[in-house]
């Protein structure tokens, strides 16, 4: 288990998960009402709660984030229900029925489109990306764009990548064929919002060229969707 600092005030948590060079992320986000993005495999739950607790006393946390229902980012949530008993469980509305049969324990709520919550002096904005999945949203705190699978690379430079992945990042959205037309209206809503950093449920937090990021896969989704009308 490792952790990273991608801002002074928020941590990134993560473990190699798989065979491969596959790495699952879970972060912390210090405020008056801590919160906790995704909670990881039910197999590392207690390697997880061992090294969140080292920052933070785990009682402390008071929201938790579920950005999809992929069971390496979400299957450790009965664990984590036990152990914040008073947290605040937030997921799609498309999430919901799926995330509840982890266990029925939970009290879930579902986020709209538009939600604004604050967990302090961060406001949390809520997105529907519907990428990869539909059931899937971004989450934008303090600069920093949490995205799921989405945006999700290889490691190259490290679990905090500066470099240059303009064209990693192109043939990712390519994977997301299915949904690439639609892809284009997912990051015109992030335009009007400042982002620092890019921190998704796999590999590195981008924090190099991420509006270029976000503009290619507009750019691209508009032309897929340009060609698909001719």
């Amino acid at each position: 288990m490792e952790k990273f600092k991608v801002k002074d005030n928020i941590c990134l948590f993560t473990e190699k998960y798989s065979y491969n060079n596959t790495y699952v992320n879970v972060y912390l986000v210090r405020d008056e009402s801590p919160v906790l993005v995704n909670v990881g495999p039910p197999e590392k739950s207690k390697d997880f709660m061992e090294v969140i607790s080292e920052s933070i006393p785990l009682e402390e946390i008071k929201i938790v984030l579920l950005l999809d229902s992929e069971r390496e980012h979400v299957g450790a949530i009965p664990a984590f229900v036990s152990k914040l008993p008073k947290a605040r469980f937030i997921t799609s509305w498309l999430n919901y029925d799926l995330i509840i049969n982890y266990t029925a324990d939970i009290k879930l709520e579902m986020m709209r489109e538009k939600w604004v919550l604050k967990s302090g002096k961060n406001r949390i904005k809520f997105f529907e990306s519907m990428i990869p999945t539909p059931e899937s949203l971004f989450v934008l705190i303090d600069g920093v764009l949490f995205t799921g699978s989405a945006f999700a690379l290889d490691l190259k430079d490290g679990h905090i990548d500066e470099s240059d992945r303009m064209e990693d990042i192109e043939e990712l959205f390519h994977l997301y064929r299915n949904r690439a037309h639609k892809i284009g209206e997912y990051m015109e809503k992030l335009g009007a919002h400042e982002i620092e950093a890019i921190a998704p449920a796999h590999g590195p937090v981008l924090k190099g060229n991420v509006g270029d990021y976000i503009e290619k896969w507009k750019i691209l989704s508009n032309t897929l969707k340009g060609q698909e009308k001719n």
